[in-house]
């Protein structure tokens, strides 16, 4: 994977389509190298091509909107920036396709599981906080008399 990937300027439907290309295989090689799960399973056969995209992306607004989300993926690749850009072009190319469930990269089951035990630990940390108020409250000063 490149670490330097210069921005495309071009909104032409040729280059969007060549870059979403693009950045649909980087998605795959970051999902594997990080273990995150993807909620489709046939993404490698998913390839769009012009025609998906001439009846949505009429407008130069829409154009360089998803070129900037493309932009921001091949750039950075972060779980954020890839989850943006693959609701955006479902709603692109779910109108043209017929796609039941929503593109989303989701974080992996280990990390999942660290995030809900934090949670936990930060729950428990909260309620021992309020019993040692509690217990310092009662104890006051008596055993300094």
């Amino acid at each position: 994977m490149e670490t330097t990937i210069k921005n495309f300027e071009s909104i032409s439907i040729e280059h969007l389509v060549e870059n979403f290309n693009k950045a649909l295989e980087i998605i795959q090689e970051k999902a594997k190298e990080k273990g995150w799960r993807l909620s489709w399973k046939e993404l490698s056969d998913v390839k769009i091509e012009e025609k998906d995209l001439l009846k949505s992306l009429i407008s130069q607004n829409s154009r360089k909107k998803f070129r900037n989300k493309i932009n921001r993926v091949l750039k950075k690749g972060s779980l954020k920036s890839i989850n943006s850009l693959l609701n955006y072009g479902f709603k692109i190319i779910s109108s043209n396709w017929a796609i039941e469930s929503q593109w989303k990269v989701k974080i992996s089951e280990k990390e999942e599981a660290i995030q809900k035990a934090r949670k936990n630990w930060k729950e428990a940390q909260i309620l021992a906080d309020q019993y040692l108020k509690a217990y310092k409250e009662e104890k006051g000063d008596f055993y300094k008399k």
